[in-house]
């Protein structure tokens, strides 16, 4: 992709570029008067007949090809509809998505944005409102079993809507997968400073941790990140050292620093969200319902305190994680609980229909 060059007409009008953009290219377009944010992807390569490599290496590629467009034709289809559903506009989808020769390529709408990465300086009301859209917009995912996969500032588009307000636009779904199904080990990509504990365990060498284990629980884990870094212009730090990444130092069972500042009950709310099990965080509904306390949004002049991941009857933790322990302690029953009235909702379900086909 070079500037000025047309691509299934489209005209590339700035000059392309890797910045953020991972195993892509990127670059704004036009086409038909219209503009363009237009994606090229490093790999796969489409392998043609005069590729180098044998019959048998190239059918293998072709495969890979094949599953790779699978992938992102079913994405691309799913949010297609969940865009038709109200706030789906704060979903910036695939217009376009095609292989010209041997490269694939993705087209969205250009977006403007005030490109806001912290919320810090903004009112307790208009953080409230970014955080609920937010929510809302992966909500959406999450019912039709999408996985974001890369959830990060740079996917977040915050801008001034009508009402005076900020708004998140939610884009970059490249990454996305269905929950239960990501791709394999040596293909799944996004930023893994936000990756959650079983995304670290699924791409370990060696690991035996199978993909089933990767679920809509991944996102809520970065959500959390994204939280802590909207509200204090950092990410959790770690205890230790040895791990470059929160997600990383929570499946070794290390420590995370949550910064004080934040309020109690958000950071009991990032406890149960940051939860070392994908099954004790809590679903996007609950984290909507407890963002209805604003006050839970509101700094307070302290500093960081320690949330352990361990147990703390073993002697691991001091008196201010075995506070916060506890919270995670009453997520955990909650979310085991949760788990139990919705095995029994599906119990009785499962029932009526039994008693309908009888009757």
């Amino acid at each position: 992709m070079q500037f000025e060059e047309v691509i299934n007409d489209y005209r590339i009008e700035s000059e392309p570029t890797n910045s953020g953009g991972g195993m892509c290219m990127w670059a704004f377009a036009a086409k038909h008067g219209r503009k363009y944010f237009i994606k090229e992807f490093l790999q796969p390569k489409w392998p043609t007949d005069d590729s180098m490599g044998s019959p048998a290496g190239k059918e293998l590629r072709r495969a890979d090809c094949h599953e790779f467009e699978r992938r992102h034709k079913e994405i691309i289809h799913r949010l297609g509809d969940v865009t038709k559903t109200p706030g789906g506009g704060n979903l910036v989808t695939a217009v376009d998505f095609f292989r010209a020769n041997t490269t694939y390529y993705k087209v969205t709408e250009k977006i403007v944005t005030a490109s806001l990465s912290s919320v810090s300086a903004l009112s307790v009301r208009e953080r409230a409102v970014i955080f609920r859209t937010l929510v809302l917009s992966l909500e959406m995912l999450h019912r039709k079993e999408i996985v974001h996969g890369d959830l990060k500032p740079s996917n977040v588009l915050i801008q001034r809507g009508g009402s005076g307000l900020h708004t998140a636009k939610l884009i970059d779904f490249d990454d996305s997968f269905l929950s239960g199904s990501p791709p394999p080990k040596d293909q799944i990509v996004g930023d893994s400073i936000y990756a959650a504990p079983e995304w670290f365990a699924y791409t370990k060498e060696g690991s035996t941790t199978a993909p089933e284990a990767l679920t809509t629980a991944v996102d809520i884990f970065a959500l959390a990140l994204l939280f802590h870094h909207y509200l204090t212009n950092s990410l959790p730090d770690r205890a230790s050292a040895r791990y470059s990444a929160p997600g990383q130092a929570v499946s070794a069972g290390e420590r995370l620093l949550v910064d004080g500042r934040l309020s109690a009950g958000l950071n009991q709310l990032l406890v149960c969200m940051m939860a070392p099990l994908p099954g004790d965080r809590p679903t996007l509904k609950e984290v909507f319902a407890e963002l209805q306390d604003e006050a839970l949004l509101a700094n307070r002049p302290v500093s960081r305190v320690r949330i352990h991941m361990g147990n703390p009857e073993k002697g691991e933790t001091d008196d201010g994680d075995r506070r916060l322990f506890r919270s995670l302690q009453v997520c955990r029953r909650y979310s085991l609980l949760h788990r139990r009235n919705r095995q029994h909702e599906a119990g009785d379900q499962r029932g009526e229909k039994q008693c309908t086909s009888v009757s």
